[in-house]
């Protein structure tokens, strides 16, 4: 468990990093580290199993949003089936800021990225509910106690991180 999130915090940030410099934003590179820094206490005090997967995912996706490419395109889809897999709220999440690309840009890759986006965070949702009727999950459309609990802020933070990187575009 410790090697699977050294590697997706270090992958993540090393991703991240990579693509701040890209742009020519490495004055960016030091605060964004302090970040990941930040998410990597948050979970060591809130430990789990599926964030830090979860940033590498979404870090994944960004790349591949950031700069259009066949690898970018390839590691996307990596971040995205990773995503599917471990959160598929923040997959689904992940498609609207290629959607908003398509309406600006009217390109066919940006809403077909979109549409596989939203899919996997549908399926990545709907497959344990399907292979585990009986398991106890959160179900409830409005969970208030949850969603006020300090700890998931974290995770609507991550949920909403693609839609900033669509709004700081230049």
């Amino acid at each position: 468990m410790l090697t699977i999130d050294s590697v997706s915090l270090i992958g993540g940030g090393l991703v991240l990093a990579h693509l701040l410099r890209r742009c020519g934003l490495e004055a960016q590179i030091s605060p964004v580290l302090l970040y990941v820094t930040a998410c990597a206490s948050t979970v060591l005090l809130y430990p789990r199993p599926e964030t830090l997967p979860a940033f590498l995912g979404a870090s994944f996706v960004l790349a591949a949003y950031m700069h259009p490419g066949r690898a970018t395109s390839v590691l996307g889809a990596v971040g995205a089936l990773l995503l599917a897999g471990c959160r598929p709220e923040m997959a689904a999440a992940a498609a609207i800021p290629f959607a908003l690309q398509w309406w600006e840009d009217r390109r066919a890759v940006h809403v077909v990225a979109s549409a596989a986006l939203l899919s996997l965070g549908a399926v990545g949702a709907l497959i344990p509910l399907l292979l585990y009727p009986h398991a106890r999950y959160m179900t409830d459309v409005v969970q208030i106690r949850y969603n006020l609990d300090p700890e998931n802020q974290l995770v609507v933070l991550f949920i909403f991180a693609p839609l900033l990187a669509y709004l700081t575009r230049t």
